[in-house]
């Protein structure tokens, strides 16, 4: 395939995970409330008489903020399916295999990052915060916006922390000869390999049969 056809091909796969994250924008949208609705049926959330808005926004945001996270969720599955479209033309098989190892493993850890950080990480928070302002006497009067800002602010970095175990999961035939290098490069090697092919493919093209030859020992 020529290069130009290589980045036609990224365009259209971008648009079709632009599309798919519009659709579950929408689909948040329509889910918001019963999904409001529960967070705010359980612990810590119940444990407040009442949150407040302090703006005419805060309402709206809430909503597009529970609208976007559930867009994210369902559009980061596809978008991993569409890079791997995109790329395992280009891997060998063993290089396929090792690729195939490391995408479930990163969906099994963050949802285990998740799970962690919103039922131990966020009531611990919550509690200790709470606790230090009743013993200096605060009147706890807490905003819709800040209660989720908070939970956000604690949820998305630990479920990113839970993603740096996979960085280092190579299953990979080589990760008994060179284990430690092996497995802190295997996504940047991935890819790579993958670059290396796409453009032998694109010189192989606009070359002539002499030069091509030339070019494929090069690359």
């Amino acid at each position: 395939m020529h290069l130009l056809e290589h980045i036609g091909e990224l365009r259209r796969r971008l648009l079709y995970v632009l599309a798919v994250f519009v659709a579950g924008l929408v689909l948040g949208l329509l889910a918001a409330d019963p999904v409001y609705g529960y967070l705010m049926s359980v612990e810590p959330a119940n444990k407040l008489a009442s949150l407040h808005v302090f703006s005419l926004w805060d309402g709206i945001g809430m909503y597009m903020k529970i609208a976007f996270v559930i867009a994210l969720l369902i559009a980061l599955p596809f978008a991993f399916h569409q890079l791997w479209a995109f790329v395992s033309p280009g891997l060998k098989a063993r290089e396929r295999k090792a690729a195939l190892g490391y995408v479930p493993l990163a969906f099994v850890m963050l949802a285990a990052g998740l799970a962690f950080s919103y039922f131990v990480v966020f009531p611990l928070a919550f509690d200790f915060t709470t606790h230090v302002s009743q013993r200096l006497g605060l009147e706890e009067t807490y905003g819709i916006a800040q209660y989720f800002s908070f939970m956000f602010n604690i949820i998305v970095p630990i479920s990113l922390l839970f993603e740096l175990p996979t960085s280092r999961h190579v299953p990979d035939a080589d990760r008994h000869s060179e284990p430690a290098a092996a497995a802190q490069d295997a996504p940047v090697r991935l890819f790579r390999a993958h670059l290396r092919r796409r453009a032998r493919d694109a010189a192989g093209f606009r070359l002539g049969p002499a030069r091509r030859a030339a070019a494929h020992s090069a690359l």
